[in-house]
């Protein structure tokens, strides 16, 4: 995937701004471990996935570098993939800056249809 960005042991680059956020799956041994876990910190959660053959559960989440080594040092199990924030950044690179409407002078094109919104 272009922009990814994960170190060889699966840690966030260093140089990286400490607000970004990384998509990380965390291996949670059960759902009321997930469940402790989840009372105690404020995590951003994604997809919840019980694995096929054991009772483990994979929780898909947003996550700081802060908080990814925060549950390292609390053991958990982490894949750390790509930095979501420098991604957005990359992608912002690639959106139009200038006016295309002209200030209301030309009419946007496409399928939508505009509402009457008084009633």
């Amino acid at each position: 995937m272009p922009g990814t960005r994960k170190t060889s042991a699966g840690k966030p680059p260093a140089q990286a701004p400490e607000d970004d956020k990384y998509r990380v799956v965390l291996i949670a041994p059960d759902r009321d471990a997930l469940g402790r876990l989840l009372q105690k910190y404020d995590l951003d959660v994604g997809p919840l996935e019980q694995r096929r053959d054991s009772k483990e559960i994979e929780a898909h989440i947003f996550a700081t570098q802060a908080q990814i080594e925060l549950l390292r040092r609390e053991k958990w199990r982490l894949e750390v993939h790509e930095n979501l924030s420098e991604i957005g950044r990359e992608r912002q690179k690639e959106v139009a800056r200038g006016d295309r409407f002209e200030g209301g002078k030309v009419a946007p094109k496409g399928l939508g249809k505009k509402s009457n919104r008084e009633g």
